[in-house]
């Protein structure tokens, strides 16, 4: 009862005061940290999580967000609780932050990304949200992309390239996007190409980013392929390409990784310039004749391209 009672005297003083960014932020905070497992870790309240969801705490605290939009402090603990709800319970949070506040949540999340580009832990945030409201949902990713999601994601890539959490959601969130075709089109032509090599570059130790930014170029390259973009005119250099030789070399048993991975690599050969990078990579002839021996299907051929 006094956990009932805690909650909705805090909902009451964001909804009475939801223009006072001191008070807001203050009982935002209190939510954020009332989902926070007490262990002492970092995981989430999976019981808080579901009674502040019942408490439709999602719409008070974008009510917040739409409020108050340049309160970095505010904006990075109301991400964070939502963050914690989504991680809770992912279909009912996601539900809930696309219906907030008239279907504005989607576009908060990004504004608030867009306000603040230098803060790591609204971008980390950010990126994850949107990588699971887009995940198999084509209406999600509709709405991202409509709220221009994509430019500030990769805005989030390119600011944090260090950062191992920001590239694995950006890239996850960048590999849902680009299954719809429109978007993955978007991706190419606000210059996702070069962020996700350079992604993939830094972080190919990293099997889950490796993955996300191999299956997401594998769908640019098909994009470039739709519009009629000529591969030949893509020249990548030897630090990129290698990365693609060093994720066949640690990754051969993902047989969709490699097969994405063989499909850039053939894009690529459409350039003699590329052609000559793959050359000069440590043991290629070897690694592309694995790949071609244990994935035929969609390996085959490759050796021969650069001989």
């Amino acid at each position: 009862e006094h956990m009932h009672a805690a909650l909705e005297k805090v909902l009451s003083l964001i909804d009475k005061n939801h223009n006072n960014v001191p008070i807001v932020t203050l009982c935002v905070r209190a939510l954020m940290a009332f989902t926070v497992s007490t262990d002492g870790g970092k995981n989430v309240n999976i019981e808080a999580c579901n009674l502040v969801i019942v408490y439709e705490v999602v719409d008070y605290v974008v009510k917040a967000m739409n409020a108050n939009p340049n309160s970095c402090e505010l904006l990075r603990y109301s991400m964070k609780l939502l963050r914690n709800i989504d991680i809770a319970s992912p279909d009912t949070a996601n539900t809930k932050i696309v219906q907030a506040c008239d279907f504005s949540g989607i576009s908060r999340i990004i504004g608030s990304m867009y306000a603040h580009p230098q803060c790591k832990i609204i971008q980390d945030d950010g990126c994850a949200l949107l990588l699971s409201l887009c995940n198999d949902d084509v209406s999600n990713r509709r709405m991202v992309d409509e709220s221009f999601g994509v430019t500030a994601i990769l805005i989030a890539l390119d600011t944090f390239r260090s950062n191992e959490s920001v590239q694995e959601h950006a890239c996850g969130a960048l590999q849902s996007l680009s299954k719809q075709e429109n978007i993955s089109e978007g991706i190419l032509s606000n210059g996702g190409l070069k962020s996700l090599f350079v992604s993939l570059s830094e972080h190919v130790q990293c099997q889950s980013i490796a993955r996300q930014a191999c299956l997401t170029l594998y769908n640019l390259f098909l994009a470039k392929d739709r519009i009629g973009e000529k591969s030949e005119e893509t020249k990548i250099d030897d630090v990129h390409i290698g990365a693609l030789f060093v994720v066949l070399e640690r990754y051969m048993e993902s047989e969709d990784v490699i097969s994405c991975v063989c499909y850039v690599l053939r894009q690529l050969a459409e350039s003699e310039f590329n052609v000559e990078v793959m050359r000069r990579q440590q043991n290629a002839a070897m690694l592309l004749g694995r790949a071609a021996e244990t994935y035929p299907a969609s390996c085959k051929d490759l050796t021969d391209s650069i001989a």
